[in-house]
């Protein structure tokens, strides 16, 4: 293992500048590399943004700018996700509200317990944000049910309210279902997308093989995201059941394997004979031609390898390339990895979830009084914004809020923009639509990009609809336009105070815990004998990236939280020597190399304590 790191070694002005330099080119191939169906779900998404648009218009929903965000939270790549998605928050959604009905006639005439049902209602749903399978939903119902009862103390109680809850249930059903709709039509099928998953990887392993000029990053990088994806949309296929189980079996069986390939092609000796490499990367691009045609190889020949034991390796993998493990004898795993329920292992035990939903509520609460006793409903976006941006810890917190007050800036001056010179000209209900879709396409693809942008895309788009949408459509004030700004901006400082301020979370024993995992998965991998390890090391390369992760945006945690620069780089050089284990044990698929790594991972363990 390398040395641990000094806590005082500074950058030397080369080194900071190559470091910075590197930075900037990993953001800019985030931002523009079109990922496998990126562009596709960006041009979705901006289509259902218009047609729900068009829908509160034409009805005179209020809030549009409001319903209309709401579709970035719930369209994903695939269509199964995407409707089972929606259909669960309508059902969610409508039960909670009718909750909400039920208690509107009795706290709309007391304040104070309208208050205390606001901040109860936003603990139970932020808690189960946190610590239960409804992470994805529950911004998105707080927001609603919280918003819905602050809206009802300015009305009179009555039908008038009562109106207002079911108008409420209109700002999350519009959108929810124009994106079933949109995604039954036009959303690709899993099995599409596990495809071209598979064409992408094999074509990234051909220019390996040839040695083409940025092949090596790009197989670096697929390797490091497994193929946990693409089993994912392979469990989504079988829940769609639109492709014979024996397909998803076969499609299941080639992505272990374009993993394993992946593995022993990053290992290939560069003294493998030149021919030998052209007529590997040939085999290797009919096999992802094969796939892009909407089918998967099985069982492919290497015409002629060469006798090194690197090449007989890759050989015998494309011969077992497409079948599945009914078709040949592979041993299941020792321990099979238990099923997860509705809430987290540590939900009723871990103090974070309790914490995290203290501090949205905190957030929220502060802003609801501020803009209450202040009388200046125009930045009431600062109450929205409180469940659109809160995150779990102190350094995810202060990592994004560069990104959320750039999209926030980007935005609004986009909004202004089309109010000044666009949004005058309209005439017909085309116009608006036309501007939404044309808005949200880049800030949709950003949106989909990989964690470190995904949130300027998201805040960019929250500014521009709160400026340029006004009422139920687009509208000119610039007034508006400036107070939700402001109710944006405040929003976010109030988020970043409480949650640097109020019991700040680090990151670091959720780093211990995840590497305890990864010393387990190993040890899982190095008792599983043959290919049976292939679907073991998926779930480690997911844990492995979530890991890294985790570590990266540790470095923006404060002095008091921060384990310090030693830590950081120990940790990193255990995940790199788990890395290195991992990629023996899987090129080597049999026990010859379980004991030598059974002793490395001994010494890993002895070096995390």
């Amino acid at each position: 293992m390398a040395p641990p790191v000094a806590d005082t070694a500074p950058d030397t002005g080369v080194v900071a500048t190559k470091r910075i330099a590197g930075q900037w080119r990993s953001l800019w191939h985030d931002l523009v590399v079109p990922a496998d169906g990126r562009a596709g779900f960006a041009l979705r998404l901006a289509a259902i943004a218009a047609l729900t648009l068009a829908v509160t218009e034409l009805y005179g929903t209020p809030e549009a700018a409001l319903t209309v965000y709401l579709a970035f939270f719930l369209n994903k790549p695939d269509r199964v996700t995407s409707v089972v998605l929606n259909l669960v928050l309508l059902a969610v959604f409508t039960l909670i509200l009718l909750i909400v009905l039920g208690l509107a006639e009795v706290v709309l005439d007391h304040p104070v317990l309208q208050l205390a049902t606001m901040a109860g209602m936003s603990f139970v749903l932020m808690f189960l944000g946190s610590a239960s399978k409804l992470r994805p939903l529950a911004p998105v119902i707080g927001v609603c049910v919280v918003y819905a009862l602050a809206v009802l103390g300015s009305v009179p109680a009555g039908e008038i309210a009562t109106r207002g809850l079911l108008y409420t249930w209109l700002i999350a059903g519009i959108p929810a279902g124009v994106s079933v709709l949109v995604n039954l039509v036009a959303a690709p099928a899993p099995r599409a997308l596990v495809e071209r998953a598979l064409a992408r990887r094999l074509r990234v392993v051909a220019a390996v093989v040839r040695d083409r000029a940025g092949a090596a990053a790009a197989l670096e990088r697929d390797i490091a995201e497994g193929v946990a994806p693409i089993l994912a949309w392979l469990r989504l296929a079988a829940i769609e059941r639109t492709s014979p189980a024996r397909d998803l079996a076969g499609l299941r069986a080639a992505a272990l394997s374009s993993q394993l390939l992946m593995h022993q092609v990053a290992a290939l000796d560069r003294d493998v004979p030149p021919a030998c490499r052209r007529a590997l990367a040939e085999r290797i691009e009919a096999m992802a031609a094969v796939c892009q045609r909407g089918q998967y190889p099985r069982r492919v020949t290497l015409v002629g390898p060469d006798d090194s034991r690197q090449i007989a390796d890759i050989a015998a993998t494309l011969a077992e390339f497409g079948v599945a493990d009914a078709d040949r004898a592979v041993p299941k795993p020792a321990q099979p990895a238990p099923r997860a329920g509705f809430f987290v292992a540590d939900a009723f035990t871990s103090p974070v979830h309790v914490f995290h939903a203290l501090k949205v509520t905190l957030a929220a609460t502060v802003c609801y009084l501020a803009y209450s006793l202040m009388d200046w409903q125009g930045i009431h976006t600062c109450l929205i914004t409180c469940y659109v941006v809160a995150l779990g810890s102190t350094a995810e917190t202060i990592e994004k809020l560069t990104l959320r007050i750039t999209g926030c800036l980007m935005g609004a001056a986009m909004g202004v923009a089309a109010i000044i010179w666009v949004i005058p000209g309209f005439d017909s209900l085309g116009g608006p639509m036309l501007l939404v879709f044309a808005v949200t396409v880049p800030t949709a693809w950003i949106a989909a990009g990989s964690p470190r942008i995904a949130y300027a895309g998201f805040q960019i788009a929250f500014a521009f609809y709160l400026c340029a949408i006004q009422g139920n459509g687009a509208g000119t004030d610039l007034v508006v336009a400036r107070d939700r700004v402001i109710g944006i901006l405040f929003g976010n400082a109030v988020v970043w105070l409480v949650f640097t301020c109020v019991a700040p979370v680090s990151l670091r024993s959720t780093v211990e815990r995840s590497l305890r995992g990864l010393l387990d998965d190993l040890r899982a991998i190095a008792a599983t004998p043959g290919r049976a390890r292939l679907a073991l090391a998926a779930a480690f390369d997911a844990r492995l990236a979530a890991t890294r992760a985790e570590i990266a945006v540790m470095a923006y945690e404060p002095r008091g939280l921060h384990p310090g620069a030693r830590w950081l780089a120990r940790r990193s050089a255990v995940l790199d020597r788990l890395c290195a284990i991992e990629h023996r044990l899987i090129v080597d698929a049999d026990q010859r190399d379980a004991r030598a790594a059974g002793d490395s991972l001994e010494q890993v363990e002895a070096c995390l304590g």
